[in-house]
């Protein structure tokens, strides 16, 4: 059985199902319903579940193994899956997808939420959970297999495939733009909240930070970028009521669209430390990080910033919007690498 707790886990997920039906294991794909409609967008079949009463349905059948992608909020699903978990002996695998909030993702072991085994997506993040006490022989640094797999649509993606792309999403008569994407997030979580810093105007001291981010692009969206086709692209736990305005300063507020097609048809990538702008900069797409709060930096994997422009002040992103050559990041086989973990996995949890 396999958990999607929020879209990041999800994302990671939904390339282990292949590998498991080439293993010859039937799956059962469950995800909450933001997971639910990030997965629709990925063209991932998985079944919906919003409470335990849904959840005890599926524990009824034989489990031999479950994987838990998680959310580094407290959630009644998670909890209720580890004690089944728990009661029955069955081996929980934890997925850390990214380096941000992962030391939140799994509870302390008074509440019986440590899963046997933690799969995580680069160095920092493993380095972290030891920090924390995690024993490290049980932590596996399988890279994230997102990376490889855009990576691989960037490879085999001619100019020709991108233009008819582009006139898909945005339509023929800007085929021949330029692209700059605002990468949106959400209010960062109380766990997260660290100290404002950067050289910024004084009004905007103490600002939300994706307010403050979207306050620059706003601020050079003529000046920079009258020439380019402008789109802000919504988190998944974003509210589309909230950005409904915003096509005076966009050209597009793209949340349907899959994600992949937006990074695909960029030039360039603009915004804090969401797991789509590490996806760019991975790529080699020109990428821009808007620095306000002291744990943005912290929150970047160390692998992938030298193809990340961090920026503290608006002077600094006048001059580093200027840097137009980054180059795709070598990345680790994630695939191979996830399928030789679950083939010499001993299931038992005795």
């Amino acid at each position: 059985m396999i958990y999607a707790g929020d879209p990041g886990s999800a994302n990671y997920l939904r390339f282990v199902i292949p590998l498991f039906s080439d293993l010859g294991y039937e799956v059962t794909f469950l995800a909450r319903p933001i997971s639910h409609r990030f997965l629709l967008q990925k063209k991932t079949r998985a079944v919906k579940i919003s409470n335990s009463f849904d959840l005890n349905f599926y524990l009824k059948r034989k489990i031999d193994l479950i994987l838990m992608g998680s959310t580094a909020k407290f959630e009644k699903i998670q909890k209720s899956i580890f004690n089944y978990a728990n009661n029955e002996k069955i081996l929980v695998i934890g997925i850390a997808d990214a380096k941000m909030s992962s030391a939140f993702r799994f509870k302390s072991d008074k509440e019986n939420m440590i899963p046997n085994y933690l799969l995580v997506t680069n160095e920092d993040t493993k380095k972290n959970l030891v920090n924390l006490g995690f024993p490290k022989n049980k932590i596996f640094n399988t890279g994230h297999p997102q990376y490889e797999n855009l990576l691989s649509l960037k490879k085999n993606f001619s100019k020709e495939k991108i233009k008819k792309l582009k006139i898909k999403v945005l339509g023929k008569q800007f085929e021949n733009y330029p692209v700059i994407t605002f990468v949106s997030e959400p209010a960062i979580p109380n766990y997260n909240k660290s100290e404002f810093c950067g050289d910024w105007p004084k009004e905007w001291i103490n600002m939300e930070r994706n307010n403050l981010a979207i306050n620059v692009f706003k601020r050079y969206a003529k000046f920079f970028f009258n020439d380019y086709y402008k789109i802000i692209r919504l988190h998944p736990k974003n509210k589309i009521e909230k950005f409904k305005n915003f096509d005076i300063h966009f050209d597009k507020v793209s949340f349907r669209e899959d994600s992949d097609s937006i990074l695909l048809i960029s030039d360039i990538i603009v915004g804090i430390t969401s797991s789509m702008l590490i996806e760019a900069a991975v790529i080699g797409i020109p990428t821009l990080s808007i620095q306000s709060r002291r744990n943005d930096y912290l929150d970047i994997p160390k692998f992938v910033r030298e193809n990340i422009s961090l920026i503290n002040s608006l002077k600094d992103f006048e001059k580093k919007i200027k840097k137009k050559s980054t180059f795709p990041i070598s990345v680790s086989g994630s695939s191979k690498i996830l399928k030789n973990f679950f083939k010499e996995l001993n299931y038992s949890n005795e």
